[in-house]
């Protein structure tokens, strides 16, 4: 099997949730959630890093080999994210079990950006994506807490198609999941 893990990082201030979404690559079936919003990002990203190898051992158990080409993982590098992968950077990408996935645009300077940025545009063509798969019955979703915030993620206009939590509600495990 080929696993994905995506991490929608948070302040850990009681807002926004920080959320981690497991999904099994060639199903595209949802295995593991998990989401807080009062844990900071360097107690996030060990996180991160305990799921990753649990996922690797699991594999190697079931006898996986190359677990780089079928354990693949990657964090929103926006805002608040870029505090996630200075976290990443400073306990090394080479600790963490699988492949980052980077954002496939060069910086400025020619280096890559790692992790994912989610632009309006990246947003609302991973919406229409997930929304095809889910209307085709290829995307399963286990989580009842992810269920409730696909149902309160709406358009938010009608000229830019760009979706988001309504009012009063959260989409942080649907941003993670986005992510995948």
């Amino acid at each position: 099997m080929t696993y994905v893990v995506a991490l929608d990082p948070a302040g850990g201030t009681g807002g926004d949730d920080a959320a981690i979404q497991v999904y099994e690559l060639t199903t595209m079936r949802q295995v593991a959630e998990w989401r807080h919003n009062m844990m900071r990002i360097p107690e996030q990203i060990k996180l991160l890093h305990r799921i990753l190898s649990e996922v690797a051992y699991q594999m190697q158990k079931q006898g996986a080999k190359n677990i780089e080409n079928h354990l693949y993982w990657s964090v929103e590098n926006n805002a608040i994210g870029e505090a996630a992968i200075l976290e990443i950077q400073h306990i090394g990408i080479e600790a963490f079990p699988g492949t980052l996935i980077n954002e496939p645009k060069r910086t400025r300077t020619g280096r890559i950006r790692r992790g994912m940025t989610t632009t309006r545009s990246t947003k609302k063509t991973a919406c229409f994506n997930m929304q095809k798969l889910m209307e085709t019955f290829r995307m399963e979703v286990a989580s009842k807490a992810l269920h409730r915030q696909l149902t309160d993620f709406i358009r938010a206009g009608t000229e830019d198609g760009v979706f988001k939590a309504k009012l009063g509600c959260k989409d942080d495990l649907v941003s993670a999941t986005l992510l995948i």
